[in-house]
């Protein structure tokens, strides 16, 4: 049990009573009594005043002496001001209309002067083709930037810019000639090893420089652009194919489903698809 004592009816009515602070707050005092002793053989809850005219002064002593609870509550209202009392009519908002004056006729284009067709010249061999598009500048840029997360990750693997040409003509090959695993290009069994890879470059080798390849700085990265990574190379890329491929006044687009099951903010899912993970290019 605790030994803290309850205080009586009459003991929380005197502290009100003096105590001028708690009567100038903006407070409501809500007292709740316990049972009473009674004064009397009779067990009767009786005061001694009228019925009508009940206060604190005129209680019996069995109530003013019974154990009682203070609880206070502030009041929110706030004070009466004339400048803050509402209209009684407020002008409903009016809605703004547009007013369209429309004319059938052919929309009229700005003129564009297309230049004459500028064709490359076709008596090359096809790694020539293949270096309009992927020129020295990418492959620069792809070995200066694995060096550079290799070198973070605290790997001593200098990468050449020759074993960046031939590890992209492995990614190449492997498009044409599938095997189940990769690895399988420089196994000796004979119906899966590729001497063309295999002499290229090591499979260890490979597999280091094809785990950490980076086309640009993930310290320096775009936040707002889901591509950063490889946005780099896309200009690039961009820049090399306005400079080689013809220009034309119309020209067809289309778009290709590219399977994907990775985590990247960019795949979509499309259902009733036959890939229905897929990065969509155009």
């Amino acid at each position: 049990m605790s030994s803290r004592r309850s205080l009586t009816l009459h003991e929380i009515a005197t502290v009100l009573e003096e105590d001028d602070d708690l009567s100038n707050q903006r407070q409501d005092f809500d007292i709740f009594l316990l049972p009473p002793d009674t004064a009397n053989d009779y067990q009767t809850d009786e005061d001694s005043g009228e019925e009508d005219n009940v206060s604190i002064n005129n209680l019996p002593g069995s109530l003013l002496r019974a154990p009682a609870e203070l609880a206070a509550s502030t009041s929110m209202e706030k004070p009466e001001t004339e400048d803050q009392t509402p209209p009684e009519f407020q002008e409903p908002l009016k809605k703004r209309v547009m007013n369209y004056n429309w004319r059938k006729r052919d929309l009229q284009l700005r003129p564009i002067v297309w230049k004459p067709l500028y064709h490359t010249p076709i008596e090359r061999s096809p790694i020539e083709w293949f270096s309009l598009l992927f020129s020295e500048e990418v492959f620069e840029m792809l070995t200066i930037e694995t060096n550079r997360y290799l070198a973070r990750k605290l790997l001593s693997a200098d990468v050449k810019i020759e074993e960046m040409k031939c590890l992209v003509g492995i990614l190449l090959v492997s498009g044409y000639c599938q095997v189940s695993r990769r690895r399988m290009y420089w196994e000796n069994a004979s119906d899966s090893r590729n001497s063309l890879i295999a002499s290229a470059l090591s499979r260890d080798r490979f597999t280091l420089i094809y785990s950490n390849i980076h086309v640009a700085d993930n310290l320096n990265l775009d936040t707002s652009d889901k591509f950063a990574k490889v946005r780099p190379l896309l200009k690039v890329l961009t820049m090399r194919f306005l400079e080689h491929c013809p220009h034309k006044e119309n020209h067809s687009v289309d778009e290709a489903m590219v399977p994907y099951f990775g985590h990247h903010g960019c795949k979509q899912f499309i259902r009733g698809k036959m890939i229905w993970l897929q990065h969509k290019q155009q």
